[in-house]
């Protein structure tokens, strides 16, 4: 057995590749964006009815 498949076979966390950190950072930035244009009208929605007295708590 060589030592990079013995080396492969141990536990532990494996550092990322380059394209992988990318396709990794890519996919967190849409995830961000799409809970922003989600949030984002809903929270305006809610400040309205607040400010006008619609909504009780």
């Amino acid at each position: 057995m060589s030592q990079d498949r013995a080396t492969a076979l141990q536990p532990g966390r494996q550092s990322e590749t380059p394209s992988q950190k990318k396709n990794k950072n890519k996919k967190n930035k849409e995830f961000e964006t799409s809970v922003a244009n989600t949030v984002k009208p809903c929270l305006y929605k809610l400040k309205k009815l607040v400010g006008h007295g619609g909504l009780r708590l």
